[in-house]
């Protein structure tokens, strides 16, 4: 009787604790929902309405010509030997796509293929090269970014997109990505290997038909997860990239110059914010599923 009672004790205990961590993600959710909210609202808003009515009160009227107004000023000169090059808002988006998707697959396929052999074979220096990518991932390079600027001017990488993909900071041991995709492999048992292997198999099929397959939901993530950051880089583009501009520079250079340029108002680049967005708002809404079915923070979800 005495043990009946001690687990139903338990369990409310157990469910109690549930309980509040539920109401705390929920409170979690709903205040990184108030920005977005926040500023939706206020993009439809005149700039007299904008200084003048409540923050989160509605906008008198739905009028787009915030939107219209960004869509026709958004732009970004470039100054190259050749001459002035103008960036506008097509060439922008055209750019933010490269930079988003090539990067992240490129980074997300030598990650993968560097920690299978790395989880699945047994060779010297593999425990080395392990420790390498837990390195990679904790060691701070905010300090090396001179001597990494001097060092890329002189390969020619400094400036030039292909190369900076090809030579990227992370893009065989990227961090925490190849953390993931090390325990994916582990969590794949071996007899499958071995059951190639004695249908005449190689190594080379072992990893295309049978290990890649399993672990594919995990490295579609993500690739998803860095073409969200990517999308949303502007740091690459004014320090490394600076011939070049993807929407993200283009709303940082709105933001702060378009004031003084084109006059341009709080409402005005708070509906370039919500057009820049809107893309990966989308991706975010058609791939959730995905993300919180395959995704797991230590390998693989079956």
């Amino acid at each position: 009787m005495r043990m009946k009672q001690k687990m139903n004790g338990k369990m409310r205990i157990d469910k109690g604790v549930q309980i509040f961590f539920y109401i705390l993600l929920i409170i979690l959710s709903l205040s990184l929902l108030v920005p977005v909210i926040w500023m939706l609202m206020n993009s439809f808003k005149g700039n007299i309405e904008y200084y003048q009515k409540p923050t989160f009160s509605l906008p008198d009227s739905l009028d787009f010509d915030n939107y219209a107004f960004f869509l026709n000023n958004i732009k970004y000169e470039v100054k190259r030997p050749e001459g002035t090059y103008v960036y506008t808002l097509p060439w922008m988006f055209m750019y933010s796509i490269i930079w988003a998707v090539v990067p992240s697959a490129f980074s997300i396929l030598v990650t993968t293929m560097c920690a299978y052999v790395i989880a699945r074979y047994k060779f010297p220096g593999r425990n080395f090269l392990y420790s390498l990518g837990i390195v990679v991932m904790v060691l701070p390079i905010v300090g090396s970014s001179g001597s990494a600027m001097l060092i890329r001017r002189q390969l020619g990488i400094f400036d030039n997109m292909p190369l900076m993909i090809l030579t990227g900071p992370s893009v065989a041991f990227s961090g925490m990505n190849f953390l993931i995709m090390y325990a994916a492999f582990k969590a794949v048992p071996w007899e499958y290997a071995e059951a190639v292997f004695m249908d005449g198999g190689g190594h080379l099929r072992v990893f295309l038909s049978i290990m890649l397959p399993m672990v594919l939901p995990s490295a579609g993530v993500l690739v998803l997860l860095g073409i969200i950051g990517g999308w949303n880089d502007y740091e690459t583009f004014l320090l490394w990239l600076p011939s070049y501009a993807n929407v993200a520079r283009g709303i940082y250079n709105f933001q702060y110059l378009g004031r003084l340029d084109l006059g341009a108002t709080m409402p005005q680049i708070l509906a370039g914010f919500v057009v820049v967005s809107l893309p990966m708002i989308i991706l975010y809404i058609c791939f959730q599923k995905v993300i919180t079915a395959n995704f797991m923070v230590g390998g693989l979800k079956g």
